[in-house]
């Protein structure tokens, strides 16, 4: 499976048995969850669920049901006692399964495993299920009448999606350690971490693939200027390709600098996805969640 969250690619499938749940979970009065799915994942369980949320973000119906509304995939470690819990963020336009190679080492470390759909992406694709550029994105907006600035919209939206998650959905199905909870952002899902991370003080580790969170345009909000509040236990990692030519190191050094426990490092040969990415991505999570094994 190749991450590319630019261009369209065609998702691996496995031969699985996926089998229709009709489970609800209660939650808060605006949430309604359902899973939908089940399938085997190597030897792990892998379910898919269904979140319907009463909410609003650009007033047309349209672009709502499908904006608001997202689909999760869950994985856990046959375990009673508290885990560890890994929350992943694809890129904009790309669905979570293209972090699927996310999910055996992590599982095989002992903890939870967590992908979310970001706005724009799989579940939340208003592209006619297509992986498009920006540009594209943005034309779709406007062509349904939606001309308003959506970038922090899109931030506060996926912070209160993960909080949903970590306070209500996810407790009523294992126990997870609330000392800690990581992020894996890849792409523009690292600046969706990062803004949950530093903004919203979510989460104790940041693992940022291929991206960064000095999000300039967003002036006085740009997590840049809260960095220096990131210090030790929590902690912010960034792993850049030594290929990519679509994301800027001097932006993501000034960053990780300002940030008493932040870090980074380049992987040699590594584009923005593609050939090598998944096995230097796991190699660089594998490094920084160590210490969180039992």
């Amino acid at each position: 499976m190749k991450i590319i969250c630019f261009y369209s690619a065609k998702i691996l499938k496995r031969d699985s048995k996926m089998q229709n749940k009709l489970e609800q979970i209660k939650t808060n009065k605006n949430l309604k969850i359902k899973q939908i799915s089940s399938q085997e994942w190597w030897s792990f369980e892998l379910k898919q669920f269904r979140v319907k949320h009463k909410r609003e973000w650009t007033g047309i119906k349209e672009l709502d049901k499908k904006l608001v509304n997202y689909d999760f995939y869950s994985a856990t470690p046959d375990s009673e006692k508290e885990v560890p819990l890994v929350i992943s963020l694809q890129g904009i336009g790309a669905p979570i399964q293209f972090s699927f190679y996310q999910i055996k080492p992590i599982l095989e470390m002992g903890f939870a495993w967590v992908g979310i759909d970001a706005p724009f992406g799989g579940s939340r694709n208003i592209n006619d299920g297509k992986v498009v550029i920006l540009p594209k994105i943005e034309k779709r907006l406007k062509d349904s009448g939606y001309h308003k600035y959506w970038i922090k919209d899109c931030f506060d939206i996926v912070n209160e999606d993960l909080t949903n998650l970590v306070e209500h959905i996810l407790p009523t199905k294992f126990k997870i350690d609330k000392n800690k909870i990581a992020l894996i952002g890849v792409s523009f899902g690292t600046m969706l971490a990062t803004w949950s991370f530093v903004n919203q003080d979510f989460g104790n580790r940041v693992l940022g693939m291929i991206g960064h969170g000095n999000i300039k345009f967003m002036g006085k909000m740009n997590p840049l200027h809260s960095a220096h509040k990131i210090e030790s236990p929590r902690k912010y990692h960034l792993m850049l390709g030594g290929s990519d030519g679509l994301i800027n190191p001097r932006m993501a050094e000034e960053l990780v600098n300002k940030m008493p426990s932040g870090s980074m490092e380049i992987a040699p040969n590594v584009g923005h996805g593609g050939k090598n990415f998944d096995e230097a991505s796991v190699k660089t999570i594998s490094e920084q969640l160590e210490d969180w094994k039992n």
